[in-house]
């Protein structure tokens, strides 16, 4: 496995006059790539609903995600349309492709700092871009429960409906639960600290025999 990137951090620190303040930033590239195997596509140990869901294989990322990929959905019927790869008729198992990696392109940070007299302010951030996730935390025997509400608020309703987004909720199409449409972008950028403080000075905290 070959994992190659480029990391960078900067950061810049001032003051003006009672005012402080500091900046200051990270980020991590990362490409990841099996070079070299058996030769053969091989399933890992992440299984939904019976089904084999990441693969090590050359040319791809670690444990990659492979899918069936729904290219359209019939107007008419409502139902999914998948895109056939081994030119064999019918849905079979080695019509699933590529369909993202759990392992991120950009990691980075960011951190600011603030502080006027006694009064200091940390905020502390974090994030990765280039991420894809598999949702799959509803009962593997029961595709219809703790499922997402987007699976049926969104979906065709009639050979009439408009601005859908997934295909007519379906319980016995095992194809659409191993499909790119359970992939979703998992890329995030979170606050994980605020941090505010005051430092009491030191002729009122030496009275307690404390020094700061």
């Amino acid at each position: 496995v070959n994992n190659r990137g480029f990391e960078f951090e900067a950061s810049w620190k001032d003051s003006i006059g009672d005012f402080r303040y500091g900046i200051s930033g990270n980020f991590a590239t990362l490409r990841n790539k099996v070079v070299k195997g058996t030769g053969q596509s091989i399933p890992g140990a992440q299984r939904w609903a019976g089904i084999n869901m990441t693969y090590f294989e050359e040319g791809y990322p670690l444990w990659y995600l492979k899918t069936f990929k729904v290219e359209g959905i019939d107007q008419q019927t409502g139902a999914p349309v998948y895109k056939e790869i081994d030119g064999k008729p019918g849905i079979t198992a080695d019509d699933r492709e590529f369909a993202g990696s759990g392992i991120p392109d950009l990691t980075y940070g960011l951190t600011l700092e603030l502080g006027y007299k006694g009064f200091d302010l940390v905020v502390l951030g974090s994030g990765v871009q280039g991420i894809e996730k598999f949702f799959c935390l509803n009962r593997g025997d029961s595709f219809t429960q703790n499922t997402l509400t987007e699976f049926y608020t969104q979906a065709w309703q009639s050979p009439s409906s408009t601005g859908y987004k997934y295909p007519k909720p379906d319980a016995f199409d095992p194809n659409f639960a191993s499909s790119d449409m359970r992939v979703f972008d998992a890329s995030f950028f979170k606050i994980k600290q605020i941090q505010l403080g005051y430092t009491v000075p030191r002729n009122i905290v030496k009275k307690i025999a404390m020094s700061n």
